[in-house]
This record gives C-alpha cells, structure tokens and sequence, in this order.
C-alpha cells in the first residue's frame, strides 16, 4: 500500500474528500493525483454536485495538487478538525 484516501458523503449531493496521504517512498511520483483523479470520478458516478476538502495551509504540496483538479479556497468555519484551517470545494459537472 504506498496511499490511502477516503470519499465521505455529507448530503446527497455534497462529498468530503478526507484522509488523503501517500507513503514518503512514493511522493513525488503522482500518487496523490492518481487518488484524487479516482475519489473525483467515484463522487461524481455516486451523484455528488460538489466535492470539499479540509487541509492545511503548511501542506503546500498537497494544496498545488488539489488546484490542479480544479479545487478553490473557500472560506473554512469551524470544522471539528484539530489541524484543519483551509477549506477547498470542487463543483461537478
């Protein structure tokens, strides 16, 4: 296993994106586009208007990752994650 990540459905047509990580061994070597591309096309086979993420502006790489399938800052209330300040949304065609 080199990555993991998970879909969650928040309403019928909202999904989080969420537990997203890659082992170091194999960073760098787009793992984490393969898993983002994959959890986007499940959430839109499974009817999802909208994709969210919650990360953390340190996480540099993994934001630049995210801007490349399209996702955009939004604004991030409170969210019941400890290190999450950053929201993403990615709208479904």
């Amino acid at each position: 296993m080199v990555g993991t990540c998970a879909l969650l459905k928040v309403s019928e047509s909202k999904f989080e994106l969420g537990k997203m990580a890659v082992t170091e061994k194999v960073q760098g070597l787009k793992m984490g586009q393969q898993l983002v591309r994959a959890a986007i096309e499940k959430a839109r086979r499974a009817g999802a208007a909208h994709l969210v993420l919650y990360s953390h502006r340190k996480l540099v790489p993994a934001l630049h990752v995210y801007r490349k399938f399209g996702f955009q800052e939004v604004p991030c209330p409170a969210n019941g994650y400890k290190r999450a300040d950053y929201k993403m949304k990615l709208t479904l065609n």
